[in-house]
């Protein structure tokens, strides 16, 4: 990736290096070491984290109410989480680039949040907050735009060299252009994933999915962890990292698996080997610090779905698979 400079892509590659040390340094830490280690980065942090549960009252008419009528639905569409829910899909649709991914990633999530709401109380949400107003709205507000940014960049055509015949400018704003235009990309590529073209190219995507869910699932355990409230600034520099890396490692990622000489002869890069290192991490500091934290037994009814979905789907890929084996071979 060479714009807006390949310095800028070091930079973030060295940030994210810096990142997964200090992750490190967190893991060999002491739970009550590693709090005050934050507590040292910011005073605020170090306080245990009051439990919100968003599903205690899921009435969206609330008449005996004073302030509002329709408080319970104010107080959701008003919460710190609704506006970055919109930006932060809008982030992963430039990262994915693939509306079946992204829905199917969307859809999971949620079920993700209902899966571990007997140890984090925030996943507990009413089910109009999670299927209306967060995948109905929120997250398809934010797929939209970003993928109408990406065909747009698709059909964008620039020169980068500035050797073309120079129009004559008129006014400031065609004067900024070409600065501004350095920022931009100088290439879009576009990702064509198809999940559904064979089983291998399915778990290919699969394991995609499954990495950005512990991506999100990881900054609600850490925050629970390492007692940092949600909008600390701490969590936006995080994001901030996973976005600039999720960008070049999920590139990465794409040509690895679509080279034509095959995944045996062919290197996944750097930065995509990096992120999974960090999300690793991250789920070993979230085991180590979290002990005693969620001691609540699985529902049953968790373990019951999840193991039909797989079992399901593990017999639906063996059934696609023979079904391949038998078809003729092209000559």
């Amino acid at each position: 990736m060479v714009r807006p400079h390949p310095a800028v892509w070091k930079v973030m590659h060295g940030l994210f290096v810096l990142y997964l040390l200090f992750l490190v340094f967190l893991l060999c830490q002491e739970t009550n070491d590693a709090r005050s280690v934050l507590q040292f980065l910011s005073l605020d942090l170090g306080v245990e984290l009051p439990e919100r549960a968003y599903g205690e009252d899921c009435r969206i008419h609330t008449p005996e109410d004073p302030d509002s009528r329709f408080r319970v639905l104010r107080d959701t569409v008003f919460d710190e989480f609704f506006v970055g829910h919109i930006l932060g899909w809008y982030g992963k649709a430039i990262a994915l680039r693939n509306m079946k991914l992204l829905w199917a990633y969307s859809v999971l999530f949620e079920l993700m949040e209902l899966t571990f709401q007997h140890w984090l109380r925030n996943f507990n949400e009413c089910w109009w907050d999670s299927w209306v107003l967060d995948v109905a709205f929120c997250n398809f507000i934010g797929i939209h735009f970003g993928m109408m940014t990406v065909r747009y960049m698709e059909g964008r055509m620039y020169d980068w060299t500035g050797t073309g015949k120079k129009k004559r400018r008129r006014g400031l704003a065609d004067r900024i252009k070409p600065f501004l235009a350095v920022f931009t990309p100088k290439t879009w590529d576009t990702y064509s994933w198809s999940p559904t073209s064979s089983p291998l190219r399915f778990l290919q995507c699969a394991f995609v999915i499954i990495l950005c869910l512990v991506f999100e699932l990881n900054a609600f355990f850490l925050k629970y962890v390492l007692w940092i409230p949600p909008p600390h600034v701490l969590n936006h520099i995080r994001l901030a990292l996973w976005f600039g890396m999720a960008n070049v490692a999920t590139r990465e990622y794409y040509v690895f698996i679509t080279s034509r000489q095959g995944m045996a002869l062919t290197k996944m890069g750097a930065n995509a080997w990096l992120t999974i290192a960090v999300a690793l991490v991250e789920i070993m500091i979230t085991i180590k610090h979290g002990r005693g934290m969620f001691e609540a037994p699985w529902p049953t009814h968790v373990l019951v779905f999840w193991f039909i979905f797989l079992v399901c789907t593990a017999v639906w890929l063996v059934r696609w698979q023979l079904q391949l084996r038998t078809l003729p071979k092209r000559e």
